[in-house]
């Protein structure tokens, strides 16, 4: 075989296996006069009102525009034609998959007139028959995130279940077990990953990595009726979006503390210290199944830069000159971590 072939056939398998998924969004819509017929070669202009990224589009014979691959957020949209008043909305918020019809009628008149609308009902993704759950910023930012977990939240979508213990923490670091999910019947291990549009899956099934919640925009879970683009294993579909930055610094700090007083004895631990064929309930006893144990876990994000949970803080200046991370614990680039040679 020669060395040409081989290459061929590498880069044949390769695009095989690269399953793209997008994460952005797409607006489509028509553009009429007052009297419903159609308008060409209007000029169609969509600013995301964070960012101020502008993406165009003019109408086609039929009046009809089409924008597709934009970033997830808040959007402005502004259309203008010689003869018409120039037209700006203002509301229209594009979520991770969605497909927006937005319908513009026009007014006869000059371009230095406009019409601004500045509230309008929800929009209805109503361009893909997907079913599926889209849980946003607001959600993960003010719901309880057991373990500050944000994949937790994918079981607000109907028919997604967890197959993990009641007990279980939904610790970020552990993939294995926040991936436990079932949607619909299917079994666990049968969903897809996605991470900003790539894939994030490790073997078995399981997610590679759980982002922050402080760095995740939204994410979707599709159950059903996937598009081509997804629907490449039989259960759920999440496809995950992290922040992209706006005009505005951000920064985040975060700290949970979690100890045996603050937390109900599970089931089976109970039991085993109440079985009196095991002998008399004493302190020694409720220990053994039911040790004492606290966790401190500090986090802190600024800007595009983020760290992973740790226990104890090691001075950034030693960060990179000599720091050994413990196992299970990280050292990032703000010093959160735990290190052999600090004794920290």
């Amino acid at each position: 075989m020669t060395l040409a072939y081989r290459l061929l056939l590498s880069a044949l398998l390769s695009a095989c296996l690269l399953h793209a998924q997008t994460p952005y969004g797409r607006v489509t819509g028509r553009v009429t006069d007052a009297s419903g017929a159609l308008i060409p070669n209007a000029s169609v202009v969509l600013t995301n009102t964070e960012t101020n990224v502008r993406s165009t589009s003019t109408t086609n014979g039929s009046g009809i525009f089409d924008i597709p691959n934009l970033p997830i957020g808040p959007y402005r949209a502004n259309v203008q034609l010689s003869g018409f008043k120039a037209y700006e909305r203002d509301g229209i918020e594009v979520r991770i998959g969605d497909v927006l019809s937005v319908d513009i009628a026009l007014e006869l008149g000059n371009l230095s007139e406009s019409i601004r609308v500045e509230a309008q009902a929800s929009q209805l993704e109503d361009g893909t028959a997907s079913i599926g759950q889209v849980v946003d910023n607001r959600r993960i930012q003010e719901l309880p995130l057991p373990g500050q977990n944000p994949m937790y939240l994918a079981l607000m979508a109907p028919g997604v279940i967890s197959t993990n213990p009641a007990t279980h923490g939904w610790l970020p670091l552990a993939v294995d077990a926040i991936s436990n999910i079932a949607s619909n019947g299917a079994r666990t291990g049968t969903s897809e990953f996605s991470l900003d549009g790539l894939p994030n899956m490790a073997k078995g099934g399981q997610m590679s990595f759980s982002p922050p919640p402080e760095t995740v925009q939204e994410f979707k879970v599709e159950t059903a009726t996937y598009s081509a683009a997804s629907g490449h294993f039989m259960g759920a579909n999440v496809n995950m979006v992290l922040k992209s930055g706006t005009n505005q610094l951000h920064g985040v700090l975060n700290y949970s503390h979690s100890d045996r007083a603050l937390s109900t004895v599970p089931f089976f631990a109970n039991r085993s210290i109440y079985d009196l064929s095991t002998g008399p309930v004493t302190q020694d006893k409720i220990n053994k199944y039911f040790p004492g144990a606290a966790t401190n876990r500090y986090r802190a994000s600024a800007r595009i830069s983020s760290s992973r949970p740790g226990f104890t803080n090691c001075p950034s200046a030693r960060v990179g000159n000599g720091c050994i991370p413990v196992r299970g614990s990280s050292i990032s680039s703000l010093g959160v971590g735990r290190c052999k040679r600090c004794s920290l």
